[in-house]
């Protein structure tokens, strides 16, 4: 074994060279400190033993006292603190003799005094800053805040529970909660392209924007604009962009924002208009207007699909006398007049058999029509024309007919 060790220092010397380490000052302190107490510790083991036997005695005795009451103490029953949940409150809706909702603290169990429960708290709870209102006990473990007229848009208060307001018996995990009122929100509810059915020439584009709360008329009508991006042949293609001008109305409580285009012509191709709400628009009353850009669009019909029937289905229906009726349902792109469709359109049942083509030997017995391309002249000559009676519709134009 001494051969390997001496053999290990050897290669050691050889790789590294000697090696020395000499005691920081702090480290060579304590053990000096150490001998010097060892040393002290001995001296009066050996002259006085009598009294070092009773000093270790009662030391061990004091760290046995020390340890018991640790234990005692963390295996004592811990209090019960019942935690606190708080309500969102969403914008109070804009109509008349709505109420705002109101703000409620929640207790995990039983928080209120007995005889507080249904009544009116005015000490014991600090709002900062201050609305006016009441708070009350609504039962024992709800508390309520009832703000006098509406939430200011976007304020953010602190609520402090005073530990006077609950018995001794109740503990909170915390005594602060956190009152957050209703941001100022805008949304985009709806963008269509609408033709007057009976103007022909009033086609524009119309959108509807909401607000949580009464919109500045003002901050709006200049975060709004339209953008016309006219289309070319190729799908997906703009052509051009141009602004387009539109008049903006509004509800009686200024939550509803109806923007209507300028009148448009139909372009050639299929386009799109583009309505952008920037962000920057304020709420009547004093608070932080909207954070966000906003955007839709719509899509503007070309010439060659403004107006086309996209289908025409026989179906049966029951009369007032419950008997079975065929009808035709017939439905298009943009609304029409049911007495102009009906002057300008003719229904034929046709034959069974589909009479022989020039290039065909024989006639097709029992054929499936499928294509209105096998229609021709001679098959409508062999056909038989049903004369048809119009439904009346509640409007006078409409996208479906029967």
């Amino acid at each position: 074994m001494k051969k390997v060790i001496t053999a290990i220092k050897a290669v050691w010397l050889f790789l590294f060279g000697s090696l020395s380490w000499k005691l920081p000052p702090w480290l060579s302190w304590i053990f000096k400190s150490l001998k010097r107490l060892g040393s002290g510790i001995k001296n009066q083991h050996n002259h006085h033993r009598k009294r070092f036997y009773v000093i270790v005695t009662g030391f061990i005795i004091i760290m046995a006292g020390m340890g018991a009451g640790y234990f005692w103490h963390i295996n004592l029953p811990q209090p019960v603190r019942l935690s606190l949940d708080t309500n969102t409150i969403a914008p109070t809706p804009l109509r008349k003799d709505a109420i705002p909702e109101v703000f409620r603290i929640n207790f995990s169990g039983s928080a209120a005094r007995m005889e507080s429960v249904d009544k009116l708290v005015t000490d014991g709870i600090k709002m900062t800053p201050s609305l006016d209102g009441e708070w009350r006990w609504n039962s024992d473990d709800e508390l309520i805040f009832t703000v006098k007229e509406d939430w200011p848009v976007g304020m953010n208060a602190k609520v402090k529970l005073n530990k006077k307001l609950f018995p001794k018996h109740v503990h909170l995990e915390r005594y602060e909660v956190d009152l957050k009122t209703p941001e100022f929100g805008v949304t985009i509810h709806e963008i269509s392209f609408y033709q007057d059915p009976r103007k022909e020439k009033e086609k524009k584009v119309v959108a509807q924007v909401h607000f949580t709360h009464p919109v500045d008329p003002k901050s709006f009508d200049d975060k709004a604009k339209f953008t016309f991006l006219v289309g070319g042949k190729e799908e997906g293609r703009v052509l051009k962009k141009r602004t387009v001008g539109f008049k903006i109305t509004y509800d009686d409580f200024f939550g509803k924002a109806f923007l209507h285009t300028d009148i448009l012509s139909i372009p050639n191709y299929d386009s799109r208009m583009e309505l952008v709400v920037k962000e920057g628009v304020s709420p009547k009353s004093e608070g932080p207007g909207s954070e966000n850009e906003l955007s839709d669009s719509t899509n503007v019909p070309g010439m060659l699909t403004h107006f086309r029937f996209e289908s025409a289905i026989p179906t049966l229906v029951r009369n007032e006398k419950y008997e079975p009726e065929q009808v035709l349902v017939i439905s298009s792109t943009a609304a029409t007049k049911q007495k102009d469709l009906s002057e300008h359109m003719e229904v034929y049942v046709l034959p069974v058999d589909r009479p022989k083509l020039p290039n065909e030997r024989k006639a097709r017995k029992n054929y499936r029509w499928s294509s209105a391309n096998d229609v021709s002249q001679k098959v409508l000559s062999l056909s038989t024309r049903l004369y048809l009676e119009p439904i009346p519709t509640q409007q006078d134009y409409s996208k479906i007919v029967s």
